[in-house]
């Protein structure tokens, strides 16, 4: 049995383009996220190895700042 609405649409078919279009969006939504959600854990990994370039380098120049000021060594202009 087919219900019709004020204007000659048929009602079935309004619900089933309506269906249809949620079905689409939630999909582009899914995606958008998924997308969003692997560009955020490459920008971390990436932030963590910068991060871990910049803690190796500290930890040499502290260990050249210490062993000056231990004496050991006399200070130079080379480079770390």
């Amino acid at each position: 049995m087919t219900v019709r609405a004020g204007h000659g649409h048929d009602v079935r078919m309004e619900w089933a383009q309506v269906g249809a279009i949620i079905a689409v969006m939630t999909a582009v939504i899914g995606l958008q996220s998924f997308w969003i959600a692997r560009a955020l854990d490459a920008l971390r990994s990436e932030m963590h190895r910068g991060f871990d370039r910049v803690d190796v380098r500290f930890d040499r120049l502290e260990g050249r700042v210490d062993r000056i000021e231990g004496g050991s060594e006399p200070p130079s202009l080379r480079r770390v």
